[in-house]
């Protein structure tokens, strides 16, 4: 009777560690890759790119890099996790730091364009 309790005791002891790392695994969300990873939740495979799993249309593949920050770019636009950065050059497009990027006209600020602060008189 003893070695049932103790096997009762020790399997239940077991289910509940594992749905705990089962709760775990689904609260930690990682990026989905598919293809080859080009780093930041970037990937690629013969036909297309993708950002956390979801394909990217990519102006120009052959120039297609990854800045870090979440931003990407090539030859014509930039990209932020993703998202085309609407009116950035890719060309000039540079990731600074953090979530800040710069191309030779603009700021952007998690892929956003950011207005010039101007006093009124």
């Amino acid at each position: 009777m003893k070695k049932y309790l103790l096997f009762f005791g020790v399997t239940l002891l077991m289910v509940s560690c594992s749905k705990e790392e089962q709760k775990e695994s689904k609260t930690a969300k990682q990026p989905k890759i598919i293809g080859e990873a080009l780093g930041d939740g970037y990937s690629c495979d013969s036909l297309h790119y993708y950002y956390n799993g979801d394909t990217i249309d990519v102006a120009q593949p052959s120039t297609f890099k990854v800045l870090g920050g979440g931003y990407a770019k090539d030859g014509y636009s930039a990209y932020y996790k993703g998202k085309e950065v609407q009116g950035a050059q890719g060309s000039s497009f540079k990731w600074v730091a953090g979530d800040t990027a710069v191309d030779v006209m603009d700021t952007y600020v998690k892929g956003e364009q950011q207005s010039l602060n101007t006093k009124k008189k």
